[in-house]
């Protein structure tokens, strides 16, 4: 077994590199999913594929957007008050909230596009 602590860290460069093909990867698989895919549930207890993919858009446009970024960590920190939970828990729901309407389709097209400059 290796060691990950004897890892010499991932450079900007290798990080896009691997970055791009996570991306590639997941838009494919997202493609492949039937209808009855999309409802399954997940390890998360409240998320099904859909809410997931969901968040995944809303992380990634985050990345891609420092207001985005900025606004999903005021609303999420407001949602964790709220609920008593921790910040993250926040701007995850936030994230799930505000693409809660989105086609499964919608959601793989927004991600395809967001991607490059979430990188």
């Amino acid at each position: 077994m290796i060691d990950p602590t004897t890892l010499p860290p991932i450079d900007r460069n290798e990080m896009r590199v691997l970055a791009a093909e996570e991306y590639r990867r997941i838009d494919e698989m997202l493609r492949d999913l039937s209808f009855a895919d999309w409802q399954r549930q997940t390890v998360c207890p409240d998320w099904d594929v859909q809410d997931m993919v969901a968040h995944l858009l809303g992380a990634a446009e985050g990345n891609a957007s420092f207001r985005e970024m900025a606004s999903q960590s005021i609303r999420g920190a407001r949602w964790a008050r709220a609920h008593r939970r921790p910040q993250i828990d926040g701007i995850n729901a936030v994230q799930v909230a505000d693409r809660d309407g989105l086609a499964p389709s919608e959601l793989v097209e927004q991600l395809a596009e967001v991607a490059p400059k979430a990188i």
